[in-house]
C-alpha cells in the first residue's frame, strides 16, 4: 500500500527496555561532525520533532540501521544492492541514500518492535573493539568518497583525518598517566590501526578498507 517506500524498518529496544532513537539524518557538509550535528539538531529542534513525533504508524527518517532492513527485490535490484566498498558500518546509510536518490522513501513502522543489543558482537574484547572503532572512521572516509563532490571531499577527508589523529594521539598520551582507566586502553590500538590504514591510502590511492570486498577483488 506504500509503493514509495523503498526500505522499511521497525522500532528497536535494548537490554534496558529503552527504545533506540531513529531520527537519523544523512551526513551533510553542515552536520557531518558531532559538534556541527548537535548544533544543527538544536537549531532545527521544532522542525525535527514535528517530523519524527507523529501520531501515524509510520515515520520517515533519512536512514535506518542495518539491524532491521526490509527491502523488496524490485527496489534492491533498482539500487544495485549493497555497496561492497564498505566492510563494516555506513553500508546501511549508503543503501538508504541510494533509495532516496532513486525517488524512494525510508520508513519505520511503529507496529513492530525487535530487541537489539547494539555493539554486542563488536565489543567482545579490546582488540575487537579497537578494530570496529577503526572501521567506523574508515567507513566515514568511504562514505565521503561515495556521496560528496570532489571539493567537499577534500575538506571532509582532511578534517576527519586531522581531527581523529589529534584526538587519538592526545588520548593515547593521557593513557600513560591515567592507565587505571580501562576505557583509555583502546586508543593506542586505534591510533596504530589508523596509522597503518592511512599509509595504505597513500600507497594504494583508495579510502576503501583492506577488508572490504571491493578492495579484495582488486587484489585477486
Amino acid at each position: 500500500s506504500h509503493p514509495e517506500i523503498g526500505i522499511l524498518s521497525c522500532l528497536q529496544i535494548n537490554e534496558n527496555n529503552i527504545f533506540y532513537k531513529q531520527n537519523n539524518l544523512f551526513p551533510a557538509l553542515g552536520r557531518f561532525f558531532g559538534i556541527s550535528r548537535s548544533f544543527f539538531r538544536k537549531w532545527n529542534k521544532t522542525k525535527l520533532e514535528k517530523r519524527f513525533n507523529t501520531a501515524t504508524d509510520l515515520f520517515y527518517p533519512d536512514w535506518v540501521t542495518g539491524a532491521v532492513v526490509f527491502i523488496s527485490r524490485n527496489w534492491f535490484d533498482k539500487i544495485k544492492g549493497w555497496n561492497e566498498d564498505y566492510w563494516l558500518y555506513f553500508e546501511d546509510v549508503d543503501l538508504c541514500k541510494k533509495v532516496f536518490d532513486s525517488g524512494g522513501k525510508v520508513a519505520v513502522t511503529k507496529k513492530a518492535t525487535i530487541f537489539h543489543q547494539h555493539g554486542g558482537a563488536s565489543r567482545l574484547n579490546i582488540k575487537t573493539k579497537a578494530l570496529t572503532k577503526t572501521e567506523v572512521i574508515i567507513s566515514k572516509h568511504v562514505y565521503i568518497s561515495n556521496q560528496f563532490p570532489p571539493a567537499i571531499q577534500l575538506y571532509l577527508h582532511s578534517a576527519l583525518l586531522i581531527g581523529v589523529l589529534i584526538e587519538k594521539m592526545f588520548l593515547s598520551l593521557i593513557r600513560v598517566f591515567l592507565f587505571f582507566i580501562p576505557k583509555l586502553k583502546v586508543n593506542p590500538l586505534i591510533l596504530k590501526n589508523l596509522t597503518v590504514y592511512y599509509f595504505n591510502v597513500l600507497q594504494n590511492q583508495t579510502w576503501i578498507s583492506p577488508r572490504a570486498m571491493n578492495y579484495l577483488k582488486t587484489r585477486v
